[in-house]
């Protein structure tokens, strides 16, 4: 994803180290069982997983469901602003 945003924002990405981000949240007094939620779920990310694009979306809404690339092509105005 790091990689998409950098393509689609035009600008430079320095990754977040995980003993950084779960620094940064224990000092916004974040509990460690959030924590380590967040952690596990970004790690899966960036393992590959969810990259699927489900039927959930066309069931429910009656339209297709869309990629993240998809996704950040069409928001990147916002992004931005």
């Amino acid at each position: 994803m790091a990689e998409l945003a950098v393509k689609i924002l035009e600008r430079g990405y320095e990754p977040t180290r995980d003993a950084d981000y779960a620094a940064r949240l224990a000092g916004a007094g974040v509990p460690k069982s959030a924590i380590d939620i967040s952690l596990s779920f970004f790690q899966r990310v960036r393992a590959g997983a969810f990259t699927e694009v489900l039927r959930t979306v066309e069931t429910l809404l009656a339209r297709p469901g869309t990629s993240y690339a998809d996704w950040a092509k069409h928001n990147a105005a916002r992004m931005l602003s």
